[in-house]
């Protein structure tokens, strides 16, 4: 299953060849040391050739956002692979038999490391801005602390529905207009797209669904719902944690039932 929502790759490498390396070189200020033996497999790396996903539309768009999602689940309690770089260059498709299929591409920043207890080593900067979650752009703004945690993906995935169905258009963005406020979240500090965001939700589903583009309107029928069942089942009870001076939820995985655990 997490094979086919994943990019394929090949390899080719033909033996071993060795050579040396003089780490100091021509314009060393000292006599250099004897020259380092480096063994070394050359390879080629081949990729099937991908489709970027906001290519799709209404049915096809879903079926193939659905299978990201549930590759990057896969990958990350199945496997402990952390994508940590969740945008619309890295969510693509194939065909197979004449059907789309999702998959989610560039593994350049995985993570792998994760403990149950210990978090520290997955605090750094995570996301690209139009997508990041609102707890990990406060926490950039404000210079604190904050774990990446799995619903900060789901919210990374939520935020690309939003900006599929307002910004894009047969395949490419439109940010003019009535729209111009998506470029904010884009071309702003943390900040500004934290306030934008906000500013967004806030505006509730009629304003939402002025700025959606009419091509996307079959899309936007499945995003809304998305959008208030994410807001009324997160947003308002992260508020009501902080209101009271009580711990947010920090999930350890995806099958840990957060709210729960408070008061």
């Amino acid at each position: 299953m997490l094979s086919g929502c994943l990019v394929r790759l090949w390899t080719r490498g033909d033996g071993t060849h060795h050579r040396s390396l003089n780490l100091y070189g021509p314009r060393a200020l000292a006599e250099p040391p004897s020259p380092l033996c480096v063994s070394r497999m050359p390879r080629l790396l081949f990729s099937e050739r991908l489709r970027p996903i906001t290519g799709l539309k209404g049915e096809e768009y879903l079926k193939a956002f659905l299978d990201i999602i549930l590759g990057h689940h896969i990958a990350w309690t199945n496997g402990g692979i952390y994508h940590c770089d969740l945008n619309l260059t890295n969510t693509v498709y194939r065909k197979e038999g004449g059907k789309v299929c999702g998959v989610l591409y560039d593994f350049d920043l995985v993570s792998t490391d994760f403990k149950s207890h210990d978090y520290t080593e997955r605090l750094e900067r995570t996301g690209t801005l139009p997508y990041m979650t609102l707890d990990l752009l406060r926490a950039r703004y404000l210079n604190i602390s904050s774990p990446h945690l799995y619903r900060h993906d789901l919210e990374a995935f939520y935020w690309m529905l939003v900006w599929t169905c307002s910004c894009i258009v047969d395949g490419k963005e439109d940010t003019e207009g009535q729209r111009m406020e998506f470029g904010t979240w884009r071309k702003g500090d943390y900040r500004a797209c934290h306030a934008r965001k906000l500013q967004w939700e806030g505006g509730g589903p009629y304003y939402w669904e002025q700025l959606v583009q009419p091509s996307q309107m079959a899309l936007w029928i499945i995003a809304k719902q998305w959008a208030g069942d994410h807001i009324l089942r997160q947003r308002i009870e992260i508020v009501r944690l902080r209101s009271k001076g009580l711990k947010e939820p920090y999930e350890a995985d995806p099958s840990a039932t957060c709210w729960d655990r408070q008061p």
